[in-house]
């Protein structure tokens, strides 16, 4: 029998436009109790202090269900339990309560397109062709050539099962056995799981690779990629992917799971890596604004320069209806971080200003705001299974601290990836008391966002210099604010004719090392090198 839903008001669009989201890697973030090496659900609820100070609304946790840990949670073994690694669900509720006392709100990863070989559907489903869950997965008699993303070995998307003589289907590791979301069956289980959470209090759901969740029904070989080349491509690549994923019918069944969220007045964004004209897609098949894709642009960006930026921002923007709102990450669990693949902290910090400034929901992955970098995992430590990309670096513990381990465990605990090398450095505690380090401009970005930026999209301005990014913003009270971000190397100056007055107010700079109100003159106006100015006109 399908859940009721505790009845909800659909929560208008606009008081998730201006939220922030904080993404927490649990394993990674802070370890209270567990001696083993791993963050657990008692850490979160210690640090959510730390996030209210921060200025965070929405904190949003990757997987925590009890799962074999191949693919670190995203093999989920049950969807309707927490992972003992982590917790238990007493611990869990107190999660809610203590998010939901601060005003804040959370959000939790929802895996749809595949489960975990250890998970009792898929259990039932290899037990025999005639079973009733055979057809809740793909299950072929003969393979195609559909290759999965992670293994490099096989590279086949299709592991054969002995005991029934066939092939089941696996976007992701083997272990990773897809779902069949054309199976009504399918469907109903999964909303009744989604159900079940926002009835003991999730807010909103953070959608897993949503684009994977619908094959083409007659199972057809894909096309070689003609641009593909052995050694500089991921394997992944040798095929172009018509009918593994990205489907049109995909498209509409995401929006139907992210408009089943939307009716019960929660909200979700959907990962998927697609093109801008997919999402809005996506977007047009949104009810109520409530479910929208989120914007990799800027982390899938190689090339780092202010009019490069600009057309990504700004064309998409134009692509936009006014209402729809843009989820927009620098990072996560799955890329390189900011600062390392940026270049430098000042660029990191140049990034910050640019998404705390436009008109999205910034989402922050935890230590963005310290200027955490990618640390380099020996061999034997590694723990991803993704070994051509390794995302490991990126997923380390969060750094608390200056004591051994960072704060993150116990010191004589051996944490599950190793500490970063600049963790003295670079830490929560040390980084609080210095007014002009990394965690107190995100304090200060996300005060300023808060308190005086509305929804409405920025507006370029031009200043005669290619190497300056340049925006206003409104205000609550009807004023504008200029951001200047200049992305080059050297100081550069603007033209002072294109702006509507001579001077302005400073309200932020990205180094922190300017008076707050001092007025400028923008006929004498020098940027420095990789810096950030929000002036108030």
């Amino acid at each position: 029998m399908q859940q009721k839903s505790k009845k909800s008001k659909t929560q208008p669009n606009h008081n998730w436009r201006n939220k922030s989201i904080y993404q927490i890697y649990p394993r990674s973030f802070h370890a209270q109790k567990n001696k083993n090496g791993n963050g657990d659900l008692l850490g979160i609820i210690e640090k959510l202090d730390y996030l209210q100070e921060l200025g965070i609304d929405v904190i949003y946790l990757s997987p925590i269900y009890p799962s074999p840990m191949k693919d670190n949670g995203y093999d989920v073994e049950d969807y309707l339990n927490i992972n003992p690694m982590f917790g238990d669900q007493q611990t869990f509720n107190k999660l809610i309560e203590s998010v939901h006392k601060r005003d804040m709100l959370i959000m939790m990863d929802f895996v749809p397109n595949h489960t975990s070989d250890q998970h009792e559907w898929f259990k039932e489903s290899r037990s025999s062709i005639d079973h009733p869950k055979r057809n809740w997965y793909h299950w072929r008699s003969k393979p195609n050539n559909w290759i999965n993303v992670f293994d490099n070995t096989t590279g086949s998307a299709w592991t054969y099962d002995e005991k029934t003589n066939e092939y089941y289907m696996h976007s992701f590791l083997k272990e990773q056995p897809d779902l069949n979301w054309d199976n009504p069956e399918v469907v109903k289980a999964m909303h009744n799981i989604l159900l079940f959470w926002m009835n003991l209090g999730i807010d909103a759901f953070r959608i897993d690779a949503g684009n994977y969740i619908i094959k083409h029904p007659k199972y057809p070989d894909e096309p070689l990629n003609p641009d593909y080349v052995v050694g500089r491509d991921h394997p992944n690549e040798i095929y172009i992917h018509t009918v593994s994923k990205d489907q049109p019918r995909g498209f509409k069944k995401l929006a139907d799971i992210g408009n089943f969220i939307g009716s019960q007045g929660k909200f979700s964004m959907q990962e998927v890596y697609i093109g801008a004209e997919e999402r809005i897609m996506l977007y047009r098949l949104s009810e109520d604004g409530l479910s929208v894709p989120l914007d990799f642009d800027l982390i899938l960006n190689t090339t780092w320069n202010a009019q490069v930026v600009k057309k990504i921002i700004f064309d998409y923007y134009a692509l936009l209806k006014n209402e729809d709102i843009v989820p927009l990450p620098l990072g996560n669990h799955d890329q390189s971080r900011v600062a390392t693949r940026l270049g430098s902290q000042k660029d990191a910090r140049l990034a910050a200003m640019l998404q705390m400034t436009l008109d999205c929901i910034p989402v922050i992955f935890q230590g963005e705001e310290l200027g955490m970098e990618d640390v380099e995992i020996p061999k034997e430590k590694q723990q991803d299974p993704f070994t051509d990309k390794l995302r490991d670096p990126a997923r380390t513990p969060m750094q608390w601290d200056d004591s051994p381990n960072a704060g993150f465990t116990h010191a004589d605990a051996q944490p599950w990836l190793p500490i970063g090398i600049h963790y003295k450095e670079r830490n929560v505690k040390k980084e609080l008391k210095d007014p002009q380090s990394m965690l107190s401009l995100y304090i200060k970005l996300l005060a300023l966002r808060k308190k005086r930026l509305i929804s409405e999209r920025p507006s370029i301005v031009e200043v005669n210099n290619d190497n300056v990014l340049s925006y206003t913003r409104t205000t609550a009270d009807d004023k504008q604010i200029l951001i200047l971000l200049n992305f080059s190397e050297n100081s550069e100056s603007i033209d002072p004719m294109s702006l509507s007055m001579n001077s302005a107010k400073l309200l932020l700079t990205t180094s922190l090392d300017e008076k707050n109100e001092e007025r400028i003159d923008f006929k004498n106006f020098v940027l420095k090198p990789k810096e950030g100015y929000i002036y108030l006109l």
